[in-house]
């Protein structure tokens, strides 16, 4: 059926419908093939008393108190036009028998007659003339209300009768129209094809003429004012009993103007989709799933496949053919799918018919019946290979960007590793120069040389951060840290620079800001540092302030804002964009003025957004910059009491509780008896039980033979090094499907070295001397925590710092005196203070260790002063000695690069703060035997 047979059968329904629900008779649509009543409108409902439902379920057999017969008979008659008026009696649901005058006339409906019958109740029109008057009015109102137009024409053409509706569509009143016929000219009434439609040929004409229904004609017809109306005319004849030729003719017609001025647009729409459909370079196309038929294909197939589209319509298996051996599967899993009733998008490759291979995309859609049947299936195909083969060259050169960029950051990586190493010897002899009695020309010179080595060293390490960040191979931790303490370190170590400089440096912490946060301190305090230390940098007067505010917070997450202000020179607007790129600098002339690498801020942009913040700057030359940032962290949902060391908070009992839960104790690899004896003294106090190894084969006995919870690992041992036990506990451990945490201890404390100990199997990191925060730090990283219930306040007990405040207070840079105040709360197995024995031990140790190195340096032996300062240097460090541990370092650094030619100043020099260091340590001596 096409469009414009839909669109009649439409408004033949809407008519038809219109027509029941507005007339006021009793109507019944009849199926004189069966006498099935087939419609029925509201009055006859209310007339037998039936719903319609009811009523429709019915035959007028059961209505009607005629024999069978005789009514198949009255039917026939209605039907051939022999009668179309009945005087019947009619049974209602009641049982009631009422008179009842019946109109039949035969209407056709997709080619099929029915009877269309109006019922009358005559019961009492038969004995009043007032009761016939007022069924014709209503027969009256019936036709007026219809939405068709109506025009009634008797033998002669003649118009007598029209309803409201035909006015309007012909554009004449009723009285304009009586007494003219369909034969006047001044219709000027046209065909489809615009040639003049004759009078004689007007349907209402012939049904006169034949006594036959005329159905379905078009006309056009010009309105009065000059409007051309187009109507869809029918007409029926009437007839009187027993006459063979109708008395008059009733005409039907509707309004099709509007339907044909669509029907024109969606004719020009069709030609021009088709021509679309045919000039695009895509392929689409309808198929009947059931039979495999294609029903269309658009031409651009032979493009794509190299075959005309009646290949296709010929063979519908073609499309399967044409696709390329390894793609098969996804073919028939995309049928299995559409089929199924899934909408299918999928790319394949095809060979053409010439033999080359292209790729193409497909997306098809099932269309569906009213069961939910797949009825039709539409696709569409396009030719994607330019595509593909953009997208593989775009991938080929992001892969060698990406090793290029790998290759870069390797070797920035590598090269500040080489460069380090000597940078610090350089340090270290310099250090040591300014220790000795120079001019007052050569002091100026030696600081000159430190201060443009650190310089380098900054560089150094500048570059390495980025590089790692770039690489991707920037790690964040997430622990718990104190948020205030974090950032009152920043400030104190700018304090004296800011005083130096007559700066006052200020700081503001909201206190909505929680205290204690889960993140990554190390990188938050790198960019702090950068971001104040860049503002007194370029300050010269007037001062720098930090301001940490609340942005958000929620139960979990709290987003804290930054904001770093100075009144130094300021930044040109043009250039604020440039600053957070690597290697830039608001001009050339700041470097060369103020110095540094130009990495900074780049470095801080990607660690800002590695904790999933953001950065930005205002400035205004001349009168000062603001630098902020955002980073949300996770609160921390332990309590205070979690997650704040106090020493003094901790008995040094034995049978302390402790803050973790292990049920087995721990590994302590280290070959120094001055830090065995330490490492002891400060797990004791945290409540924990450790058992020793000396060197690395013990290490691997002792972890096989015994559960451990946790091993410190040293990292330089004679015979076998800390990295080398970690590897074989860690191949040992992958045969036995466990892992133990190792925690690796050094001196070197080179930035880099944490890398290094987890590349190497270790969990993390610990540098020398070990403080009893950053230990308590580590090992609640890797131990389970005592639960709430379990846990007990540390009894406090008296600091043995006590015994002379004034000692520990003494500026030393000989001794930090921090260290020994810590140790010097440590007690041993027999809960003796530690740090006597400590000194005792060291000045054994150190005493054969200085011999050693002396005897080494002499015969410059390289790997016996590698072992030797290594020894002496951890021991040193342990106790306070950093800065002779540095020169120890500085001795090991020679040896082990094998530069031993004139190390007797350095090893000079090392044995006169040898004996400063010695001095120091038994003036403790001397205080402790006075206090005990």
């Amino acid at each position: 059926m096409d469009l414009l047979q839909k669109t009649d059968l439409e408004e033949i329904k809407k008519s038809y419908h219109q027509f029941f629900e507005n007339n006021l008779a009793i109507t019944l649509l009849i199926d004189p093939q069966n006498g099935r009543i087939v419609d029925a409108n509201r009055a006859a409902c209310d007339f037998y008393g039936y719903s319609t439902d009811e009523l429709c379920h019915k035959f007028i057999y059961d209505i009607n108190t005629l024999h069978n017969n005789e009514i198949n008979q009255g039917m026939l008659r209605a039907i051939n036009r022999k009668l179309n008026i009945f005087h019947f009696k009619h049974r209602l649901s009641s049982g009631e028998i009422r008179d009842v005058d019946v109109y039949s006339s035969p209407v056709f409906i997709q080619d099929q007659a029915f009877l269309y019958s109006i019922v009358f109740d005559v019961t009492d029109w038969k004995r009043t003339e007032a009761a016939l008057r007022d069924n014709e009015e209503s027969f009256r109102t019936i036709v007026s209300v219809m939405a068709e137009g109506i025009v009634v024409q008797n033998r002669k053409g003649t118009i007598i009768r029209a309803n409201p509706a035909a006015e309007q569509i012909l554009g004449l009143t009723e009285e304009k129209m009586k007494g003219r016929t369909s034969m006047d000219p001044s219709w000027r009434a046209i065909h489809e094809n615009g040639s003049p439609f004759h009078g004689e040929d007007h349907p209402s004409m012939v049904t006169l003429r034949t006594g036959l229904p005329c159905r379905n004609v078009t006309m056009g017809l010009y309105k009065p004012e000059g409007d051309l109306t187009w109507i869809r005319i029918n007409s029926e004849p009437l007839f009187r009993p027993d006459a063979d030729k109708p008395y008059a003719a009733v005409t039907t017609f509707s309004d099709i103007t509007e339907q044909r001025n669509v029907q024109n647009k969606l004719k020009t729409t069709e030609r021009q989709l088709k021509g679309i459909f045919n000039s695009l370079d895509l392929v689409f196309w309808s198929m009947d799933p059931h039979s495999n038929k294609i029903l269309q294909i658009s031409p651009a197939c032979e493009k794509i496949y190299g075959y005309p589209p009646e290949a296709f319509i010929e063979n519908p298996r073609l499309w399967f053919d044409c696709i390329h051996p390894d793609d098969i599967h996804n073919g028939e899993k995309a049928n299995n799918n559409v089929l199924g009733g899934s909408p299918v998008y999928t790319e394949n490759r095809i060979i053409r018919r010439d033999g080359e291979v292209r790729w193409i995309r497909v997306h098809i859609i099932p269309l569906f019946d009213d069961d939910g049947r797949v009825t039709l299936l539409n696709g569409l195909i396009m030719d994607i290979t330019d595509k593909k083969q953009t997208e593989e060259e775009l991938r080929l050169a992001k892969e060698k960007a990406e090793e290029a960029s790998r290759a870069k950051s390797d070797f920035l990586a590598m090269m500040s590793h080489e460069i380090r190493t000597p940078m610090n010897g350089i340090l270290g002899m310099n250090d040591l120069m300014l220790d000795t009695a120079l001019t007052r020309e050569q002091n100026e010179y030696a600081e000159a040389i430190q201060e443009s080595a650190e310089v380098l060293l900054n560089v150094i390490n500048d570059i390495l951060d980025y590089s790692k960040v770039e690489a991707g191979k920037m790690e964040l931790e997430k622990i718990d840290f104190d948020l205030h303490t974090t950032i009152r370190s920043v400030i104190k170590v700018f304090t004296n620079k800011a005083k130096d400089k007559g700066l006052v440096l200020s700081l503001s912490i909201s206190p909505e800001a929680d205290k204690l946060l889960q993140g990554d301190p190390t990188r938050l305090r790198q960019v702090l540092f950068n971001l104040v230390g860049n503002a007194i940098k370029f300050t010269k007067s007037g001062k720098v302030s930090l301001t940490v505010t609340v942005k958000s917070k929620d139960k979990d997450r709290i987003n804290i804002y930054f904001e770093v202000t100075d009144t130094g020179i300021g930044i040109e607007k043009e250039l604020l964009g440039y600053l957070f790129s690597p290697f830039s600098q608001a001009d050339n002339s700041t470097s060369r003025k103020f110095g540094g690498t130009g990495l900074g801020l780049a470095i801080s942009k990607k660690l800002v957004e590695l904790m999933g913040g953001e950065i930005g700057v205002t400035s205004e030359i001349g009168k000062g910059s603001t630098f902020w940032f955002t980073v949300s962290f996770l609160t921390s949902q332990s309590s205070p009491a979690e997650n704040t060391f106090s020493t003094d908070g901790i008995s040094s009992h034995k049978n302390s509780r402790s803050l973790w839960q292990t049920g087995r104790p721990l590994l302590l690899v280290e070959d120094h008896e001055t830090n065995q004896k330490l490492a002891v003294a400060l797990l004791n106090k945290l409540g924990l039980q450790v058992d020793v190894a000396k060197n690395g084969m013990e290490a691997i006995h002792a972890v096989t033979e015994k559960s451990y919870a946790l091993i410190l690992m040293d990292c330089q041992m004679p015979e076998l090094d800390g990295f080398e036990t970690t590897q074989i506990i860690r191949d040992w451990e992958f045969a036995q499907h466990q892992h133990i945490p190792i925690i690796a201890m050094t001196a070197m404390a080179m930035q880099g070295d944490r890398e290094k100990c987890i590349r190497a199997g270790m969990d993390d990191y610990i540098s020398k001397p070990i403080m009893i925060e950053q230990l308590v730090s580590v090992l609640d990283r890797w131990l389970p925590k005592q639960k709430k219930k379990e846990k007990q306040a540390f009894a406090e007990k008296p600091s043995s710092s006590s015994l002379d405040v004034a000692f520990f207070d003494q500026d030393s840079s000989i001794i930090d005196m921090s260290v020994l105040r810590e140790i010097a709360d440590l007690t041993d197995d027999q809960s003796h203070t530690l740090l006597p024995s400590l000194v005792e031990t060291y000045e054994v140790e150190s005493k054969k260790l200085m011999k050693s190195l002396s005897d080494a340096v002499r015969r410059s032996d390289p790997e016996a002063i590698e072992k030797a300062a290594h020894a002496l240097k951890s021991g040193s460090a342990s106790l306070g000695a950093l800065h002779f541990a540095k020169l120890c370092g500085q001795l090991e650094s020679y040896g082990r690069n094998k530069r031993v030619d004139n190390l007797e100043p350095l090893f000079l020099h090392m044995e006169k703060m040898y004996r400063e260091v010695i001095t120091i340590l038994r003036q403790f001596n001397d205080i402790h035997r006075r206090n005990y």
